[in-house]
């Protein structure tokens, strides 16, 4: 009895002391981004009306979304070294065009496959490559992970305002969720 008692005394303090160590670790916990996110918003930094519906807004989603319905507005992250994002982008289609020489516009989704590395400090996503079709993409000019979890991809496109009746170059900002 007596040695089953020095036994839990020894082992005891070795238990408490054990538990106490990795605590106080000053790596701050890692944020898991791979997996499949939707997308939430469509924002316009300039003001148009991209659909032909008569509504100037900022709110290309809504302005698509208004005239037809949309397949797939899915972003998959997959793990590599380095890491790529597969995710649909808007891209007005001319079907044919008016009399007048107005544009007949589709949106369709186009799916870009881009390489990235992730900057944990900056929380920025560094771009390894850029989409190859520059016809109905400029650029994409950043990709960042908010405090939330939020993808935000900020874009350059060309959409065709049927207000100002001119092809524009569109900061365009996606927002996709999880």
């Amino acid at each position: 009895m007596k040695t089953r008692k020095n036994f839990w005394f020894l082992l005891l303090p070795f238990l408490v002391l054990n538990a106490c160590g990795s605590d106080d670790s000053q790596t701050p916990p890692t944020f898991n981004f791979y997996g499949i996110y939707q997308l939430e918003s469509l924002t316009a930094i300039t003001e148009g009306d991209f659909t032909n519906d008569g509504v100037v807004s900022r709110d290309l989603l809504e302005q698509v979304l208004s005239s037809q319905t949309l397949s797939d507005q899915t972003l998959f992250i997959n793990p590599g070294n380095p890491d790529s994002f597969n995710m649909p982008l808007l891209v007005g289609a001319v079907q044919t065009t008016q009399g007048d020489g107005t544009p007949v516009i589709r949106f369709t989704e186009r799916t870009i496959s881009i390489l990235v590395e992730y900057e944990v400090d900056s929380g920025e996503f560094v771009l390894v490559n850029q989409p190859s079709d520059v016809n109905t993409l400029q650029s994409i000019e950043k990709i960042t992970r908010d405090a939330l979890g939020t993808i935000v991809v900020e874009t350059v496109q060309e959409l065709y305002d049927f207000d100002t009746k001119a092809w524009l170059s569109v900061p365009l900002v996606y927002l996709f969720v999880r």
